[in-house]
């Protein structure tokens, strides 16, 4: 609101204006001109400006406040006066940006009101009327929308024959106009009833309706794509896409003697086999422990969680023989490569899956040159009771571990092996 009798500033001009239909706020259009303008909603309040705040501060009146005299609340004069002010100024500033919209269009101007009861409606207003050339300040401040401010002069046209009847008023209330102006009211059964008329008349294009139909008839041809994730993991793509080395990986660490969950035990297991030297860990695993705990390769508390035991034994296994003999060893290999998407999902229709690839990315445990030959091995630490378990979990992943390093590394798989830390057993998986 303004508390002074300033002008609302210009809007800035847009390079665009000339062609284009724009949405805007009245303030916003200051300082532009349009073909056609329409204004809308012409006969929402303003507001409540004779406000019933018990504080009023008003720039010349001063400050007004009520007073309670222990039984009732009751406006002072300098309450009234600061009420009064503030009324002056919003109704001033609202007849400000009134003018500026009827201002903007260079054409045509379009208003819009509507009413419940438009006879009731411009009779309250004609009654406010009263003969003079002008209308008074009183009349003026009375007036609580822009449709106020606009149908009461209207009324006073001597064309405005329509809203006078309406009113039921005589044209002693006109004064002289000569710009000629035709008035009507349209009520909501005359539009209803013409869009009735419109809408009976109106027969739909035989070609739009046949395309529309085509449109929203059409079926997506690769509908049974959906969901297929376009890059997977190796690790997940084993049988049911669940393991038992990680069931308890959500329990809280301190319900854990060592404070790790046993995924994480799992996984400082797995960190040492990737971090050691597999020629000093196989004499003495201690010595090779305290070297990636100094080197900070492990924490302390995964040093702690790490099984001595099943890595000794591991290491006085034959597989580790065959590891520390090999032409190459790759440990903690990263791979990925292309796969025909039916080789992972062969329910999806051939027609549908012709062409389409997934990526599988990938680390590989170890894997070792033996002959010019490739043996991969995984390493496990799940608690399970017996051999087939393991096999029956992770028998499709090393299948895609095969296919994947044998394109990758360029020779072929001879052999896929789990070792089981748990059962201190390596297990070959056809």
């Amino acid at each position: 609101r303004v508390s002074q009798n300033g002008d609302i500033a210009a809007s800035e001009s847009k390079s665009d204006a000339a062609d284009a239909v724009r949405i805007m706020t009245i303030h916003k259009s200051k300082g532009l001109e349009f073909p056609v303008c329409f204004i809308g909603a012409c006969e929402k309040t303003y507001g409540d400006f004779f406000n019933r705040d018990d504080l009023v501060i008003a720039t010349e009146s001063g400050i007004g406040i009520k007073v309670n005299d222990g039984f009732a609340k009751f406006d002072t004069l300098p309450l009234i006066a600061a009420k009064t002010e503030t009324k002056k100024a919003e109704h001033s500033e609202e007849l400000r940006v009134l003018y500026v919209a009827l201002t903007r269009p260079k054409e045509k101007l379009v208003i819009l009101s509507s009413a419940s009861d438009w006879s009731k409606k411009l009779s309250a207003l004609s009654s406010k009327l009263r003969g003079e050339p002008k209308l008074d300040p009183y009349t003026v401040t009375g007036f609580t929308s822009y449709s106020d401010c606009i149908l009461t002069p209207l009324l006073r046209h001597p064309d405005a024959h329509a809203l006078r009847n309406k009113a039921m008023v005589d044209s002693s209330i006109c004064i002289p106009c000569s710009t000629p102006l035709k008035t009507e009211i349209i009520s909501s059964y005359d539009c209803e009833e013409t869009a009735a008329q419109e809408s009976a008349e109106a027969l739909p294009d035989a070609r739009i309706l046949e395309q529309i139909t085509e449109r929203l008839g059409y079926e997506y041809p690769f509908t049974a794509l959906n969901g297929v994730i376009a890059k997977r993991i190796a690790s997940n793509l084993n049988a049911g896409e669940s393991s038992t080395e990680y069931f308890a990986s959500k329990r809280p660490a301190f319900m854990s003697k060592d404070k790790l969950t046993p995924a994480q035990r799992g996984t400082a297991t797995h960190r040492f086999m990737q971090f050691a030297d597999y020629e000093k860990a196989s004499k003495n695993v201690e010595a090779e422990l305290q070297r990636l705990l100094a080197d900070g390769m492990l924490t302390e508390a995964e040093a702690k969680a790490v099984e001595k035991g099943g890595i000794e034994r591991f290491f006085g296994s034959p597989l580790a023989a065959r590891i520390l003999a090999a032409e190459k060893v790759y440990k903690e290999y990263k791979f990925s490569c292309s796969v025909p998407l039916r080789e992972i999902h062969p329910e999806i229709p051939e027609d549908v899956a012709a062409g389409e690839t997934l990526l599988i990315e990938g680390v590989a445990d170890c894997a070792f040159v033996e002959n010019g030959e490739l043996v991969i091995v995984d390493y496990k630490t799940d608690r399970v009771s017996c051999e087939s378990e393991l096999v029956d979990l992770y028998k499709d992943q090393l299948g895609i571990y095969r296919r994947c390093l044998s394109e990758v590394l360029g020779m072929p798989v001879k052999e896929t092996v789990i070792y089981s830390f748990r059962l201190s057993k390596s297990i070959t998986v056809e």
